[in-house]
Order: structure tokens, then C-alpha cells, then sequence
């Protein structure tokens, strides 16, 4: 095989042998194994080898949308319990005030009472 040498404008001859590496002079990050270079994969196995790795990228994207999914579900119930939880602490506070309103009309009952002669503990 003939390589350029580095920084030069002539080729030079060498013997590569397997196991050995080929470093190219024009990019300095390319480094090929000779092995990969006589003896390159089979066509048929690299296709196989896309399509199974294919299939598992299909089988998580439906995972990952099964996941959302359920996760949106989940958002969905936590909304729903909020939206209880709100409805109930506003019956709550509705009956706090009507509570409220009655300890008052109690109040002015008894203090209507009292304004005419009456002790309101003594009635039953």
C-alpha cells in the first residue's frame, strides 16, 4: 500500500500488516485498522444489525410514549383530586360561615333576650 508522507508532496511503499493501523497524513484524527480495510463487514450482517438496532429504538419510542402516556394519566388524576380538594375546602369555608352567621343571629337573639328581661341560659 502507498502512503503519503507527512508534510510531503511523494508517496512512500509499505507493508500493512493485520492489526496494524492506518494513520492518515491529510486527516490527522482518521485512524483505520488494516484489518477493517481487507477484511470489511458483511453487507448482510450490517443490514441485519441496522434493522435490529431499528427495532429497538421502535420498542423504546413505544415505551417512552407508554410512559408519557401514564404520566399524563397520573397528571390527570393529581388534577382531579386538586380540583376535589379545592371544592372541598370551599364547602368548608362555606360552612365556617354559615357557622358563623348563626353564632351571630344567636347572639343578637340573645342579646334581644336579655334587652327584655329574659336570661337566655334559663330557657330550654
Amino acid at each position: 500500500m502507498c502512503s503519503k508522507i507527512a508534510g510531503g508532496s511523494s508517496y512512500a511503499e509499505r507493508d500493512f500488516l493485520p492489526g496494524d493501523d492506518v494513520n492518515s497524513a491529510q486527516f490527522p484524527g482518521l485512524i483505520l485498522p488494516v484489518a477493517r480495510i481487507l477484511d470489511p463487514p458483511d453487507v448482510d450482517y450490517l443490514v441485519r444489525e441496522e434493522l435490529r438496532l431499528r427495532q429497538q429504538l421502535e420498542e423504546l419510542e413505544r415505551q417512552i410514549n407508554a410512559e408519557r402516556q401514564r404520566a399524563d394519566t397520573e397528571r390527570q388524576r393529581a388534577e382531579a383530586a386538586d380540583r376535589r380538594a379545592e371544592a372541598e375546602r370551599q364547602r368548608a369555608e362555606a360552612a365556617d360561615r354559615r357557622a358563623e352567621a348563626e353564632r351571630q343571629r344567636a347572639e343578637q337573639l340573645a342579646q334581644y333576650l336579655q334587652a327584655l328581661g329574659i336570661d337566655p341560659d334559663t330557657i330550654n
